[in-house]
């Protein structure tokens, strides 16, 4: 089983399948993402269903679903508030997954140092389950 991803790598054995893309594989995604689900939770059951079905059936890195944990930003700074939320740029420190080739692995690894937009919804202790259906349709 491969570590928690935090600036090293993650190796994902793709010998006992073949994959048909070079860059990404569907197969060794959901292994790596698998193995990786026991080393994080959002605390809230409905969330991590979510999150968890898009890391299954999701092929490509940047369109799948990841719970990323606060203290993973710094330099937040609040840019606006509107009717539904507070809006925040911030720096994410491990940053986004990316996945290379090296004979038979996949090697996934993170580059950090990424500047984001964070959104703090108002009320979300109180988000239904329809609010997050309709937010993992829109992912």
């Amino acid at each position: 089983m491969s570590k928690p991803v935090k600036r090293e790598e993650a190796y994902i054995d793709s010998g006992d399948h073949e994959c048909i893309d070079e860059k990404y594989c569907l197969t060794c995604v959901r292994k790596f993402f698998q193995e990786q689900s026991s080393y994080w939770t959002s605390d809230n059951l409905e969330i991590d269903k979510i999150i968890r079905e898009s890391q299954k059936g999701e092929q490509y890195l940047h369109k799948t679903l990841e719970w990323i944990s606060f203290e993973q930003f710094y330099d937040v700074r609040r840019i606006e508030e509107g009717a539904f939320g507070i809006v925040y740029s911030a720096y994410w420190r491990d940053g986004p997954l990316h996945i290379e080739q090296k004979d038979r692995f996949r090697i996934f690894y993170r580059e950090g140092h990424i500047k984001v937009i964070l959104k703090k919804l108002k009320k979300s202790q109180n988000i239904s389950v329809e609010f997050i259906n309709e937010a993992s349709i829109h992912h």
